[in-house]
């Protein structure tokens, strides 16, 4: 059965302790593939413990490289990356929710990219 969806697309990070996260390059598209133009957008994208959980644990560093070419980077410093904490002993590792979120000008909010953080201790330091 054909559906349409708001979800956006499932895209999932792994993080080493003791490492920068970055920068990414992203480079947002319309359906037809054109680039999306970024002036006056805002743009968001953090990690929570949780889906539900409603305080940001860490907010990811964005910039616009080229607005007409739709173009931006994400990036974590290593000690924002140092701060998550790989809570299963065993492992090492800890697992997060992230989300990136555009907000129109005229008001619109859209998520195109959203997954999990997992989290694994680096080696060394």
């Amino acid at each position: 059965m054909p559906s349409i969806s708001n979800l956006g697309s499932e895209l999932d990070l792994i993080l080493r302790r003791g490492s920068t996260f970055g920068p990414v390059t992203l480079t947002l598209t319309n359906p037809d593939t054109t680039p999306v133009n970024l002036t006056g957008l805002n743009f968001s994208a953090s990690i929570k413990r949780s889906r539900s959980d409603s305080s940001i644990l860490l907010p990811f560093n964005l910039s616009v490289i080229s607005a007409p070419a739709g173009t931006l980077s994400m990036s974590l410093s290593r000690l924002s990356v140092d701060s998550l904490t790989p809570v299963n002993k065993i492992t090492d590792t800890a697992q997060y929710v992230w989300d990136f979120i555009i907000t129109y000008t005229n008001g619109s909010i859209v998520c195109p990219m959203y997954g999990t953080v997992k989290v694994v201790q680096g080696v060394t330091r």
